[in-house]
């Protein structure tokens, strides 16, 4: 809490007090910044501040997962690329990224080819976007 005033760092210690620890970083951007946010209303700050929280409550909660997940490979979609010459269509690629197959319409996935195919790699993705949505998961 650097070049703050001590209403300002009151106000900073209460947040972490509560445990407001992306309103806290959001906060210290505005008073950092202040000629920039003296322009913007009072409801836009707060917006600001609230979605910041929001982001950080979910950012830790999907960290958490993957940690609990013990995932053997810290992999996404993006990082891997498929063809139909693996097995999988591009219509079956779609389904499983969209992670409808665990909320929309419950289905189980199983995964089954020869050694070194990308199974575990795909079964990281999809584990990896579930966590993402905000579901339990274990490798």
């Amino acid at each position: 809490m650097n070049n703050f005033n001590e209403n300002q760092k009151k106000i900073l210690n209460e947040l972490k007090a509560l445990r407001l620890h992306g309103m806290i970083d959001a906060l210290q951007n505005q008073f950092n910044n202040e000629h920039v946010y003296s322009a913007v209303s009072f409801d836009q700050r707060l917006e600001d501040l609230i979605t910041r929280q929001i982001a950080y409550k979910d950012e830790n909660t999907y960290r958490r997962l993957l940690r609990q997940g013990k995932l053997k490979f810290m992999t996404s979609f993006n990082d891997l690329h498929f063809s139909a010459v693996d097995g999988i269509s591009e219509e079956n690629l779609h389904y499983l990224i969209s992670n409808n197959w665990l909320f929309v319409k419950p289905v189980n996935i199983i995964i089954q080819g020869p050694c070194g195919v990308g199974k575990s790699s795909l079964a990281c993705c999809l584990l990896n976007g579930c966590a993402r949505e905000g579901a339990s998961i274990r490798f």
